[in-house]
């Protein structure tokens, strides 16, 4: 097979495909093609022949009204994928149009194979992913999405409100569940991201909230994280069910009256603003408000609540919640709010009668089940953990940062000095891993610049520890209640029901990707120092974060990363930032 591309030697260029061939989803968006999220490309299927290795072979291209798509797949789908030639299909699958080279060039990915011409390869998982278009997969697939408006809150916040209409095709009422968004940036350049959204939780059996009816239209919202006004979104629902019979009706939400109030976060004092919710439902609701923000940036952004049956909640509003992660928001402390509108609700029944056994509730307590718990509980052990032993950590700290415009750090480049974090068992995922942080400083600051650079610190160690494997936390308490199963064509994939955590990839019997809701795809990139293995490289999206680990002196057992590197954390112009530690001294807790 003869594939040319643009500047690059046809030798290395086959070379580069065969390895997406073989390791579908589990390539680094470092090197090599740059994949957008999974979606679905509708176009006729075409089969050519071309020579590879001095005998022909038959390949399959996808001809769009946009562009031509090598198909790329498991070499056992060539044979099959033959049925389609010649026919309009719909193709699930992400599709490459650049190539990023190890010197970090992108060029683009394209070339010709027999007398057509491709400009991209569309990757697929299985010849599933194929089907004739008109057919049906689902009752999602009836559910089709339109983005109406997005308010970009500014390169700064890098989040978006997202009003998205869906229009209901099939012949029976449906409500969306959850969205699948992908984001593409602007240029295409950087890694794309995809994101599932949930809008109601589960259970949905005797829900009952803004169903679309046969042939009309509804609106939801949601917060969406992106880089600038010009990342192109797709919408598409990912989950939806029948609603309870009845009548959609809007519940009665007692909205009180708004308090400023404070609240501390790496030991600093912040604004926050509180306001009395009571639900005068007899149903838990999944809600949705409109919340009018003056601080810290001027927005109106969608704000997800739950609240119980007759729930009466003072509920504290302390973040701006511009990556979908409703009221688990932690970015930009500091909150001024003035107005809340109820736009969108979920109640869920308490009682369902489904004409069968009603399903029990899951145990949040309760062992992982399923067919891949086993495996992924072995791969989840795998590699460095933090021990989990509580006690102050001290040190000295040394940290950089390329200021391209950012006024958080006032002209300073550099820092350094000592630091003291009390009640601290690692840089853990769940919650960051300590209490009390102070900072004391080598260069003259100001007091509000101390506290302004003191929190600014201890951020980033917060930044940390939400990605660091090392804080995953015990397999028991990361998937307890969950299902876990092997996805299907997909080896070493696993799918998780019940979790956060939605989907994990093993290689070599290492975790090295994952898919946690509200996220873009996480990649792990491992040392190679044996069973004890550190991850070194942790890619969310586009934002790169590296490190070395080394051993605190005197305490058995406990490894931090003393060189962390923060890069395109808050946009592809952003850093990088550095921060050294060093002279560790650990004393455990009586």
């Amino acid at each position: 097979m003869t594939i040319r591309f643009s500047g690059l030697p046809t030798s290395l260029a086959f070379v580069l495909l065969a390895v997406v061939a073989a390791a579908p989803g589990l390539r680094a968006q470092q090197d090599g093609p740059v994949f957008v999220p999974v979606a679905e490309h509708e176009g006729v299927l075409k089969g050519v022949i071309d020579r590879h290795d001095g005998k022909p072979d038959w390949i399959a291209v996808l001809k769009t009204d946009e562009a031509a798509y090598l198909i790329v797949g498991p070499t056992d789908t060539y044979q099959e994928m033959k049925r389609f030639a010649g026919k309009k299909v719909v193709v699930k699958g992400g599709v490459a149009t650049y190539m990023r080279m190890s010197d970090g060039e992108v060029i683009k990915l394209e070339g010709r194979v027999g007398n057509i011409r491709y400009q991209g390869n569309l990757e697929i998982a299985s010849v599933d992913e194929i089907r004739l278009a008109g057919e049906r997969n689902g009752p999602e697939s009836a559910l089709v999405c339109r983005i109406r408006t997005k308010r970009f809150l500014g390169k700064r916040w890098q989040g978006a409100l997202v009003v998205v209409e869906v229009t209901n095709k099939g012949k029976v009422a449906l409500e969306p569940a959850a969205f699948t968004v992908s984001v593409t940036p602007n240029p295409q350049r950087l890694d794309a991201s995809a994101r599932l959204i949930r809008r109601v939780t589960a259970p949905q059996a005797g829900n009952l909230g803004r169903p679309v009816a046969p042939g009309k239209k509804m609106d939801y919202w949601f917060m969406v994280a992106c880089e600038s006004a010009g990342d192109r979104l797709a919408v598409e629902v990912a989950e939806s069910f029948e609603p309870a019979p009845g009548e959609s009706v809007r519940p009665e939400i007692e909205i009180g009256p708004f308090e400023d109030g404070r609240f501390e976060e790496l030991g600093t004092e912040h604004p926050a603003t509180s306001v009395r919710l009571v639900n005068h439902d007899d149903r838990d609701l999944d809600l949705v408000f409109l919340a009018s923000f003056r601080r810290p940036t001027e927005a109106v952004v969608a704000l997800q609540v739950r609240l119980a049956a007759g729930e009466t909640r003072k509920l504290s509003i302390t973040h701006l919640p511009v990556h979908g992660l409703g009221e688990r928001a932690w970015q930009w402390p500091g909150a001024a709010v003035d107005k809340l509108e109820l736009v969108d609700w979920c109640g869920h029944a308490r009682t369902v009668d489904t004409g069968a056994a009603t399903p029990a509730a899951v145990d949040p307590r309760a062992a992982p089940t399923g067919a891949g718990a086993a495996a992924l509980a072995t791969a989840w052990s795998r590699g460095y953990a933090y021990p989990g032993r509580s006690g102050t950590l001290r040190g000295r700290f040394e940290f950089g940062t390329r200021k391209d415009g950012d006024d958080l750090w006032e002209g300073f480049e550099k820092l350094s000095g000592r630091f003291e974090i009390e009640g601290f068992r690692g840089l853990m995922n769940a919650g960051s891993g300590f209490g009390k942080a102070r900072v004391e400083f080598d260069q003259a600051v100001t007091e509000a610049q101390h506290g302004q650079f003191e929190s600014a610190i201890f951020d980033r160690f917060a930044m940390w520890a939400g990605r660091d494997f090392a804080g995953r936390g015990s397999f028991a308490d990361r998937f307890a209640g969950s299902r876990i199963e092997e996805k299907p064509g997909r080896k070493g994939v696993f799918v998780v029901e019940g979790s956060t955590i939605r989907e994990v990839a093993v290689e070599d019997g290492r975790v090295v990707a994952m898919l946690i809701e509200g996220w873009p795809l996480r990649r792990f990139g491992w040392s190679t120092s044996g069973n004890e293995g550190q991850v070194l490289r942790i890619t969310t999206g586009q934002e790169v974060l590296s490190g070395r680990y080394a051993a605190v002196p005197g305490v058995v057992g406990l490894m931090l990363p003393v060189s962390m590197r923060f890069e395109r954390v808050f946009g592809p112009d952003w850093g990088p930032e550095t921060l050294e530690l060093g002279e560790l001294s650990f004393s455990a807790d009586p």
